[in-house]
């Protein structure tokens, strides 16, 4: 028997200069924050909106725009629509989860860790529940449960992932220094669709 795989998923990772990690972590860890289950998240979800994170916020959009031509989506920009960060202490995690309303989203290392995030693909039957307008990359038919990645937490590395793949993060073991990270959603903004097929619109984000 022969199998043929379809619709492979990928995963972008993209490095941040130096100066622009330090930044992030000299900023990062003074928020304040609240529980997320296993682990801390800060309260605020806009810190793209905050000056002290332009230049943070303007290398995102830089590496997102690679990823929208990349896959040709049919939209003048993919907008970040929320931007917050997250905080493990010794022995805590992040439950499995993904990150609904964005089409793509993105994790920044702000220090190393040990502890990894794994991807998996959400079942078919996750999928049936998504309404369209929210699908993002096309996805295989496995389970949820079935690892197909396991990235390592480098400092000053960022991911950009389809926001349907459920990820997770292994328990933080280190003792001497909190595991600090930066997540952001995105959506189509401008121009989208196509206007002279009579199939376009404008959106405008807030």
């Amino acid at each position: 028997m022969n199998t043929i795989n379809i619709c492979p998923q990928k995963i972008y990772e993209f490095q941040a200069d130096e100066s622009l990690t330090e930044l992030a972590r000299s900023l990062v860890p003074f928020h304040e924050w609240k529980v997320n289950k296993k682990n801390y998240i800060t309260i605020t979800k806009s810190l793209h909106k905050k000056e002290e994170y332009k230049s943070i916020t303007d290398w995102f959009e830089k590496c997102i725009e690679t990823v929208r031509s990349e896959h040709e989506y049919e939209c003048e920009k993919l907008s970040i629509t929320q931007m917050w960060a997250n905080k493990a202490p010794y022995k805590s995690w992040h439950q499995t989860h993904r990150h609904n309303y964005s089409v793509v989203s993105g994790v920044f290392y702000v220090t190393n860790s040990n502890a990894r995030t794994w991807f998996s693909i959400p079942s078919i039957w996750e999928q049936l529940k998504v309404h369209p307008a929210y699908e993002t990359m096309p996805v295989t038919r496995y389970s949820s449960t079935d690892p197909i990645s396991k990235i390592t937490s480098e400092k000053g590395k960022l991911i950009i992932f389809p926001s349907l793949l459920r990820h997770s993060v292994d328990e933080h073991l280190d003792k001497e220094c909190e595991r600090y990270t930066i997540s952001f959603n995105t959506f189509p903004s401008g121009e989208v669709g196509n206007f002279s097929a009579a199939s376009g619109l404008n959106i405008k984000l807030l």
